[in-house]
């Protein structure tokens, strides 16, 4: 999968460590309230490009609690689990984004001939990542502004 990245992101975490208040709670609830955000723009644009059959890998959109990792505070956001036919959603998402060959194959409809047809992928993790760009940053600073003004 794409990794998501932000000037925005690192600018708050810079700014955090200039004001000393990196704080486990804050860092926490900060990338909890970021990766929201990501769950719905993940469902939001697997609906849009129609990437939902069975509704399995929407549905299983989900982040990780956020935990410390190499001394940041980090939670993964991908679908989980698999479908009614035992398809890894993760699977799903990464064919969907990056596409497949024409080929025979071992699940699915087939053609004609037998065969399933190429896909291009459309690279829609670029788009889930390129919709909340702006939005992320934002939902993070506000906690961080929450824990610094003490609102």
């Amino acid at each position: 999968m794409a990794k998501f990245q932000s000037v925005n992101v690192d600018e708050i975490a810079r700014e955090l460590q200039r004001l000393g208040q990196v704080t486990s709670p804050m860092a926490r609830e900060m990338v909890a309230q970021g990766a929201q955000v990501l769950v719905t723009t993940w469902k939001s644009v697997i609906r849009e490009l129609r990437h939902e059959d069975s509704g399995d890998m929407l549905e299983s959109v989900r982040a990780d609690e956020p935990m410390q990792s190499g001394g940041r505070t980090v939670s993964e956001t991908y679908p989980r689990g698999v479908d009614k036919k035992g398809v890894r959603n993760a699977e799903k998402a990464f064919l969907l984004h990056y596409g497949w060959k024409a080929g025979k194959p071992a699940r699915g409809k087939k053609n004609s001939k037998g065969r399933i047809g190429a896909y291009k992928g459309d690279h829609f993790v670029d788009t889930v990542e390129a919709e909340c760009a702006e939005t992320v940053p934002y939902v993070m600073e506000a906690v961080m502004n929450q824990y610094t003004e003490g609102d």
